[in-house]
């Protein structure tokens, strides 16, 4: 039974693949338009009037975007090369220093005041010390302290805590 359901699912297939390609025949896809379509004459002389604020603001638009092609001008860098660098081993340094200096620092207070590449360097500086392990955090995140090594607690105990 099973064998003959197969068959007639078969013939039913092929059946339907023979109708598609005589429909496919029939269909020709010019024979979809209602009309034949009229000859427009294209005349390339303009002939209209604008008025002059219509003609500078069409020129200043088609200038425009031509000109957005070409390098900036030099003005166009004076906020950014003007700025001063600071370098992370600056910061580095300087966080160091801060850190032998007073024990520990508040996180917040290193970022406090400053041009956005010395805060970024400072931001840096902090990242490097932790990787290095020379700098630890405290668990709450508030502050930072100078990390005490095995034979630095043996020197600081033997100058007198410095």
């Amino acid at each position: 039974m099973l064998k003959k359901e197969l068959e007639g699912q078969l013939i039913e297939y092929q059946r339907a693949k023979e109708a598609a390609e005589k429909l496919s025949a029939l269909y020709i896809p010019a024979a979809s338009f209602v009309r034949r379509p009229t000859p427009v004459r294209s005349d390339p002389v303009f002939r209209g009037t604008a008025s002059p604020k219509k003609l500078r603001d069409a020129y200043i638009l088609a200038a425009g975007k031509a000109g957005r092609r070409l390098p900036p001008p030099a003005e166009a860098f004076n906020g950014i090369v003007n700025r001063r660098f600071v370098s992370v081993t600056s910061r580095i340094v300087w966080l160091l220093r801060r850190l032998y200096r007073d024990g520990k620092a508040d996180y917040q207070s290193l970022f406090t005041s400053g041009e956005r590449s010395e805060l970024v360097a400072t931001f840096l500086a902090v990242l490097e010390l932790i990787k290095s392990g020379r700098i630890t955090m405290s668990p709450d995140n508030q502050s930072v302290y100078l990390t005490r090594r095995r034979g630095q607690e043996e020197k600081d105990e033997l100058s007198g805590g410095h």
